[in-house]
């Protein structure tokens, strides 16, 4: 009895962590075009905040990939989950994830042990993006985090990243539902990133992948080097996380090339 009792309080303690829970933040713009994804590609993760841990970044991404493919293939959920370069084109996906971690930080052990109270523990935040075959029509956006105060792996990345993507996996496959063409707006054939025009911008960001909104509308990630715009006045806005917004109204000549560089400050 005595034993029993041991395992079940041991399952508690270190199975808790992994328990699923709500996401952070969840915006969809598509549920029924994300009912018929099979397969999905994903492209790199910026970091946008603190980053420490004992693997690269790209060790992290890799897990990361390999945790989401196993939370999602499912029979009757998606195919393939893959991941591919950011300049890679993502040929034969049904949807394109791309995203930052906003922290990624096995945390302090000194702050742990001298200053407890939830000082100095490890997190993992992400924030996500997820679009249409053609890169530019949303499917969905998120942002979603987990904390652990210590980690028996010795890498708390690691069981961080897991419940975040368990978490994740869990929604997608729960908004995953059977599929109904009739449903879904056809994509173009070559979908543009802007109205027609005879104006090229190219436009910067001292923070790279940053978003880019024109005239309200989301553009894409910076740098954009060939950005069309039709001539005559126009608001180009720059986001990322931890910075204050860049907004600017910019006037575009017919037949000139602009060149907008957005500096960003830190948030105070």
């Amino acid at each position: 009895m005595r034993n029993a009792l041991v395992v079940s309080l041991g399952f508690v303690v270190i199975g808790n962590p992994l328990f699923a829970k709500s996401l952070d933040r969840m915006n969809w713009a598509d549920r029924s075009a994300w009912s018929c994804v099979k397969t999905v590609a994903v492209k790199p993760f910026g970091i946008a905040g603190e980053f420490k841990g004992p693997k690269s970044q790209d060790e992290y991404m890799r897990y990361f990939v390999g945790r989401l493919s196993a939370a999602l293939v499912r029979p009757g959920g998606i195919d393939k989950v893959f991941l591919v370069s950011k300049e890679e084109p993502a040929s034969g996906a049904d949807a394109i994830v791309t995203g930052d971690f906003l922290e990624l930080s096995v945390g302090s052990r000194a702050a742990r042990f001298w200053v407890g109270f939830g000082a100095g523990t490890a997190k993992c935040e992400v924030r996500i993006r997820a679009y249409r075959a053609d890169e530019h029509t949303p499917l969905f956006d998120l942002e979603h985090g987990r904390v652990s105060p210590f980690s028996l792996s010795g890498d708390a990345n690691l069981g961080d990243i897991e419940a975040v993507v368990g978490d994740i996996g869990e929604e997608l496959l729960r908004q995953h539902s059977t599929c109904d063409p009739s449903k879904v707006t056809p994509l173009m054939a070559e979908t543009p990133q802007a109205p027609a025009a005879s104006s090229q911008i190219s436009i910067e960001s001292s923070v790279p992948n940053a978003d880019v909104f024109v005239d309200g509308q989301f553009a894409g990630n910076a740098p954009l080097p060939n950005y069309r715009l039709t001539p005559g006045t126009h608001v180009i806005e720059v986001k990322a996380p931890s910075f204050v917004p860049w907004k600017r109204e910019i006037v575009v000549a017919d037949g000139a090339a602009t060149r907008v560089m957005a500096q960003l400050e830190h948030a105070p």
